[in-house]
């Protein structure tokens, strides 16, 4: 029951999207099969093309789908050279949906990024800041799009529906590319579980610091060893992501999917009717919003399921474009409503001369201030709750992530546990000694991994594919190509996707060497 209420949020959010854009089937889809995990669905290794552990367990879910019997006329119409359909539906083990696809991306997108929004769109403003949201959304609908082209493609001519990324870039790009590919994508998950052990820890020790018997020992470890509340809960979950069984594993996953769900509603309904609407026109400053834009893009990455997506639909490039629209266009309207809720709440003066404020930390100490209306100590204790629950759902899949790249990179046979002991430390050990070292990495490293990671694995790569594989005409094994391009502006439109990753990545470095 707990999963089919958060399966239900994104079942009326999905429709919706997809009724506005006119593109809604007549019938109902199937429903949610992935919860809330932002970027935590891996990449699919060049040497291991099936869908990851992380994925099987989720999709594997007794009962976590809804029922539906879709017309002849509405089934996905597969382009020529696709494999057969029988093949399509053995790869990925349930019948296509463009719904399911699409609650598929909506729940991939929605993760512990939207924690960083506020911080950083709070001295930009909110209007300038929303303005990069949507900026980034249409960025990111185009990678997801040119994504789904070249994958449709490269299965075509390979006959293998279930290619990853990083098997399609080895195909497309060479060996140079997969390890450009393999890099970032190695990085990007390496740059946030750092981020997640950083501030999980942090929201380890602020809820356990509140509870009688135990919260002062707690605070008082915390205080003298920065590094408790991080290693507490990286062993804790590191544990029992190692220790435990899947059904165990998907239930405390569910659990916690619920409490995302549940507090971020609550959040909104508190927030809101409080916002103040000078504080939200009161701070316009233009030119820091490109600032925002490497947390806004890292927001609204779901480009790991999009090979997914693919097989789902048997190539049939309508219904995926329909599905990467709206199942992305949900989140973004998630994201400008929560920006509105935090940023109508807090003085935007309190970011003023270039100080960074949290002001996800702000509603929370109004918890314990003296006086505080109902309204401020309910925000209060509503965000702790939201930012844990959001950074362990997060923290499960990329976990899961690197530990399906690492079990292929060495060549661990699928179900073969003898490597565990040296898997998970060379997983958790890395992110635990940074986070010893700078406590304060949060921001920072959700930011890195926006900068150099994202741009790179889904803004310069899927550009360079594209235009590679349309140059030669073919797809491989001088096979032709079996779709045409899906976004329009040929050449253009790649080359300003690798101008903006570019400028990006160029203005990160040129501020980590302080010339900026």
């Amino acid at each position: 029951k707990m999963r089919e209420m958060a399966h239900s949020v994104l079942v009326v959010c999905v429709l919706g999207a997809q009724a506005v854009a006119g593109t809604a089937s007549a019938s109902p889809a199937t429903a949610l099969s992935m919860p809330f995990k932002g970027f935590s669905s891996p990449v699919s290794s060049p040497r291991s093309p099936r869908p990851s552990a992380h994925i099987r367990m989720n999709n594997d879910r007794k009962g976590a789908t809804l029922e539906r019997a879709e017309e002849a006329s509405a089934a996905p119409v597969p382009p020529a050279g696709w494999p057969a359909a029988a093949d399509g539906d053995a790869a990925q083990g349930e019948p296509p949906s463009v719904f399911g696809a699409s609650a598929l991306i909506a729940g991939t997108t929605v993760g512990a990024g939207i924690l960083a929004l506020p911080v950083t769109t709070l001295p930009v403003g909110f209007v300038p800041s929303t303005a990069a949201l949507l900026l980034s959304w249409v960025f990111m609908c185009v990678s997801g799009l040119l994504i789904a082209e070249v994958t449709v493609n490269t299965i075509c001519a390979l006959q293998r529906p279930g290619l990853g990324l990083l098997a399609t870039s080895e195909q497309v790009l060479g060996r140079a590319g997969s390890r450009v590919a393999g890099g970032a994508y190695v990085f990007i998950h390496y740059a946030l579980l750092v981020a997640y052990c950083a501030q999980g820890g942090a929201n380890a020790v602020s809820l356990l610091g509140d509870l009688p018997g135990v919260g002062g020992a707690v605070e008082a470890l915390a205080g003298e060893r920065q590094v408790f509340g991080p290693a507490l809960f990286s062993l804790l979950l590191g544990g029992l992501i190692g220790l435990g069984d899947a059904s165990f594993l998907e239930n405390v996953n569910s659990a916690f999917v619920v409490l995302v769900v549940a507090s971020f509603a609550g959040l909104l309904a508190v927030g809101i009717p409080s916002v103040d609407p000078s504080f939200l026109l009161a701070q316009a400053d233009w030119p820091r919003s490109f600032e925002a834009l490497p947390i806004c893009i890292l927001a609204l990455v779901y480009h790991n399921v999009v090979p997914i997506v693919c097989t789902q639909l048997r190539g049939d490039m309508g219904k995926i474009r329909t599905a990467v629209v709206a199942g992305s266009a949900v989140p973004l309207a998630m994201f400008i409503a929560w920006n509105a809720c935090v940023l109508g709440n807090v003085d935007p003066s309190a970011a003023a001369g270039g100080a960074q404020i949290d002001p996800m930390a702000v509603l929370a100490a109004r918890a314990d201030s003296a006086g505080a209306s109902w309204t401020s100590a309910a925000l209060g204790s509503l965000v702790p709750v939201f930012s844990e629950a959001a950074i362990v759902t997060s923290f499960f899949g990329f976990v899961y992530g690197l530990y399906d790249f690492l079990t292929d990179a060495l060549g661990v046979r699928p179900g073969d546990k003898s490597k565990d002991a040296l898997i998970y430390p060379l997983i958790l050990a890395p992110p635990l000694v940074v986070v010893a070292v700078n406590p304060d990495i949060f921001l920072n490293a959700l930011d890195t991994a926006g900068t150099f990671g994202v741009t790179t694995l889904f803004g310069l790569l899927p550009a360079a594919m594209a235009w590679r594989q349309r140059a030669a005409g073919e797809a491989g094994d001088g096979k032709k190509l079996a779709v045409p391009p899906v976004v329009p502006g040929g050449q253009v439109t790649l080359s300003i996707m690798a101008l903006i990753s570019l400028v990006i990545i160029v203005e990160g470095a040129a501020d980590l060497a302080g010339l900026i």
